[in-house]
């Protein structure tokens, strides 16, 4: 039922209101803020590695999201536009970036993709690096996962470049629940219109 449903995603223990009617639950409605409480079957991602130039070692820190989608083809596709903007963009291809971007369909503005990957230095002077880096795959996980657990080349990249690398998500709990700070995205169920989600 409707009030069963909004019981679940609001988690409270009981919903009292004046008058309701049984139908079905537009979702178009709920508003969602916190990054925990998005209830998505697949992300859009990019694992978030570092490097620790004090013990020469890459560090896998977990995953920074750019969106979620109940739909997998329709987030392997947004992840494979994103993903190949990436690798022009790293491949100094701005025009051909900006081109691919005009035929891909992604609803998001091309300057917002390419400020994703661009340090940015404020009025004040403060220093902000990018969102996103250039050297990593964007991909989509299902819900639960991490780029560690589907993407087997990931450490593997690094190994076979004698890199040092870690898994530092297995060594404390904690480290991959902390709430990514950025806007995630998803999209209608027409696929046309973008849908900001918040934090």
């Amino acid at each position: 039922m409707v009030i069963d449903k909004l019981q679940e995603i609001l988690e409270l223990p009981m919903l009292l209101v004046n008058n309701f009617k049984d139908k079905a639950l537009s979702l178009d409605h709920v508003q969602v803020n916190k990054l925990n409480n998005h209830d998505y079957d697949h992300y859009v991602i990019q694992p978030k590695i570092k490097y620790n130039p004090v013990t020469a070692t890459h560090e896998y820190l977990g995953d920074q999201t750019i969106a979620g989608f109940n739909v997998r083809a329709m987030g392997a596709e947004v992840a494979d536009h994103l993903d190949t903007i990436r690798q022009l963009l790293k491949n100094n291809q701005e025009t051909a970036a900006r081109e691919f971007y005009q035929r891909s369909g992604l609803p998001m503005e091309y300057q917002q993709i390419r400020d994703w990957f661009q340090t940015t230095i404020s009025p004040e002077g403060v220093i902000t690096a990018p969102r996103f880096s250039l050297d990593h795959r964007i991909h989509t996980v299902p819900n639960g996962k991490l780029s560690i657990d589907v993407d087997k080349g990931l450490e593997r990249s690094f190994v076979e470049n004698k890199q040092n690398f870690i898994d530092r998500t297995k060594e404390s709990y904690g480290q991959i629940q902390v709430t990514d700070p950025y806007d995630i995205f998803s999209l209608n169920n027409t696929g046309t219109n973008l849908i900001q989600l918040g934090k």
